[in-house]
């Protein structure tokens, strides 16, 4: 729970979780997430569920999906829903490639985002 100078009310924050290893001995690891939230500009909250996986020593991928519901006069259609896909190699001892793509829908944007990054690991 939070409060800040000049808030009508205080804050209160929920997250819950459960992450389940290896499921059905795939080598799949399955995150589920609850989040509440309300604040003195909206409240809502945020489902999702994270499946990953391990390809191979250096290379895993993982896909995020899920919606928010925020309630707020920002806002007039307060549903969200999102689906995010996650690849991370490492091709050399140090240099590692890592690529993404985001869906999403509702809430204040609808947009496609694709992401890159090429970097070396100290």
């Amino acid at each position: 729970q939070s409060s800040a100078t000049g808030d009508a009310k205080s804050s209160w924050n929920q997250m819950y979780g459960i992450t389940f290893g290896d499921v059905l001995r795939t080598g799949l690891t399955a995150d589920f997430r609850y989040s509440k939230f309300t604040s003195a500009f909206g409240s809502g909250d945020y489902k999702a569920v994270t499946i990953s996986r391990p390809i191979a020593d250096r290379l895993s991928l993982q896909f995020l999906a899920g919606f928010q519901n925020f309630n707020s006069t920002l806002t007039s259609t307060p549903q969200t829903h999102f689906i995010t896909s996650y690849l991370d190699w490492t091709m050399l001892k140090s240099l590692f490639f890592e690529g993404g793509y985001t869906w999403q829908r509702g809430g204040f944007m609808s947009y496609d985002q694709y992401i890159f990054t090429i970097g070396r690991r100290f």
